[in-house]
């Protein structure tokens, strides 16, 4: 069976594409599929690039970037033109397809049958967002085909003229949206000085190492929209290569810490600069917003392998990495190790107060009964069942003939004292089904304002989404890998043939694909 034909079988269900409003154009998804190689497909070949776009649009992606330069426009535009034939899609409508200039034709005259022979490549009409690749020029080569970079024919571009020749193809319609790549502030201000259609977009790399926040907040100030490429440093896949991602002391520590990979992390660190603050987050009913990007506690051993000193340096690490959102639970063992790490970067300095960090505990079963509360940002009945106390502290945390049917309006009252008291900015549950969620919906004065449930590419959770944003209750994910290792392990995740196709053909880990396909899930 083909690449393509398995993610038609297996990616059947509806995916929700978080987007992003541009000054012109259709909003453009967030996540991108990528299809720069280090060879510039010469070693994966028109077939290679083509099964792996199709891989990619089965998993979720509607979002492609190419570039006259790449060589991949036409594979890129064959595999969505099976798609549509083949039903993975609708129409081209679909997908959000970038592409860009090269610097052999960033002159006047040359910038409109640029984009011309783009469209044939791809076979479509238009492109959705057309950036000017660099801003540099070089003199037009004798092989109109050749675009190998020579430095010593590298000359300044005529901005201006050239701008203006992109504003025509957006106008003609050929251009949904345009913008620049590798552009700094300096030269985005001078392109603002005479654009009449300002750039919807710049794209740069952006990554843990190379931050951007100058261009950032430069963007942000004025309407255009950043976009970030290389999360990883690009390490060994690009002439840019770096390795100062992957090879980072402190990811590595996070990675180790948590049984992770350094891939895992990073690819969401980024993520943290995308809005003021710092941080993406999501409005909930109560309670201030949710950074959307957490860092989870649990591990297999209910951390005892790892230890009080052990669980804070991770959680110190996650701090220093970015991350601002930490969930926990009694079960965990962990509350006292997360405590002692938020008050130590404190007083350090490497955040200003604990307001800076969003903390979700959970209520234990043997405490699921009126009586027994904590405070915290987040508070969630962990599981909707309850346990006969145990005789003895520390006994087993699961005793199956000692579960018992949960009083849940009982403990959801007490859960709603907790909120009046302040003690709970904002309450809600874990792994409840939809018939559990309905039965507390229809007594609760305080409905809850989140439901935690596993959430994967094997394990979509499309019923409970749906209910769940139908009553402006916000679904949290947990164990995107499918949290391979711990007690409720499965390896559908790490081990999908789909994913692990997708990752052979674009020289990543099946994590870091992984990833991008979680994020589609969720609004």
């Amino acid at each position: 069976m083909a690449a393509g034909d398995a993610d038609q079988r297996v990616w059947t269900a509806t995916v929700v594409v978080p987007t992003l409003p541009l000054s012109s154009g259709k909003p453009m998804p967030r996540a991108t599929f990528a299809t720069a190689t280090a060879t510039f497909a010469t070693a994966e070949g028109h077939t290679g690039v083509k099964e792996a776009v199709l891989c990619a649009i089965g998993a979720g992606y509607r979002h492609f970037d190419t570039a006259a330069v790449y060589n991949t426009e036409a594979p890129l535009g064959d595999a969505v033109a099976e798609a549509v034939r083949a039903g993975t899609i609708a129409s081209r409508d679909e997908v959000y397809v970038t592409s860009k200039l090269w610097i052999t034709d960033a002159h006047p005259g040359r910038v409109l049958p640029a984009l011309e022979k783009t469209l044939r490549n791809l076979r479509m009409e238009y492109v959705d967002l057309y950036l000017i690749h660099h801003p540099v020029s070089q003199r037009a080569p004798k092989d109109d085909g050749n675009m190998v970079l020579v430095k010593e024919d590298l000359v300044e571009m005529d901005m201006k003229g050239v701008w203006e020749e992109m504003e025509e193809c957006h106008r003609r319609g050929l251009a949904k949206a345009i913008g620049v790549s590798n552009f700094a502030c300096k030269k985005l201000e001078r392109l603002l000085s005479f654009a009449t259609i300002p750039p919807a977009v710049n794209q740069v790399e952006v990554n843990p190492y190379c931050r951007q926040k100058k261009l950032r907040e430069f963007c942000r100030a004025r309407g255009i929209q950043l976009c970030g490429y290389s999360p990883l440093g690009a390490n060994g896949a690009t002439a840019w290569a770096n390795s100062s991602v992957m090879e980072s002391p402190v990811l590595k520590q996070i990675a180790q810490d948590r049984c992770k990979s350094v891939a895992q992390l990073s690819p969401w660190l980024p993520m943290t600069q995308a809005n003021e603050g710092g941080l993406p987050t999501v409005p909930l009913s109560s309670g201030k917003p949710m950074p959307r990007l957490g860092f989870g506690t649990a591990t297999a051993t209910l951390g005892h392998a790892e230890g009080h000193a052990g669980v804070k340096e991770a959680v110190l690490c996650a701090i220093g990495a970015g991350y601002r959102h930490f969930d926990t639970a009694a079960v965990y063992n962990t509350e006292a190790a997360l405590g002692d790490a938020v008050a130590e970067a404190v007083r350090t300095g490497m955040i200003a107060s604990r307001e800076e960090v969003y903390i979700t505990s959970k209520l234990w079963i043997t405490d699921a009964y009126p009586g027994r509360m904590e405070y915290v940002d987040m508070y969630l009945i962990h599981h909707p069942v309850s346990m006969r106390l145990p005789e003895a502290e520390g006994g087993p945390v699961v005793v199956k003939k000692d579960l018992v049917a949960m009083d849940v309006k009982g403990v959801w009252e007490e859960l709603e004292e907790c909120h009046r008291r302040g003690l709970a900015r904002a309450i809600g549950v874990s792994n409840f089904a939809c018939k559990k969620l309905e039965n507390l919906l229809s007594f609760a004065r305080i409905p809850p304002a989140a439901v935690q449930a596993e959430v994967h590419p094997y394990c979509r959770q499309k019923k409970l989404r749906e209910f769940c944003r139908a009553r402006g209750i916000q679904l949290c994910g947990y164990s995107p890998l499918g949290a391979s290792g711990t007690v409720w392990a499965n390896n559908s995740v790490m081990e999908s043939p789909v994913l692990k196709q997708i990752a052979q053909d674009r020289g990543k880990t099946v994590a870091q694909v992984n990833f991008g396909c979680d994020y589609y899930l969720f609004d």
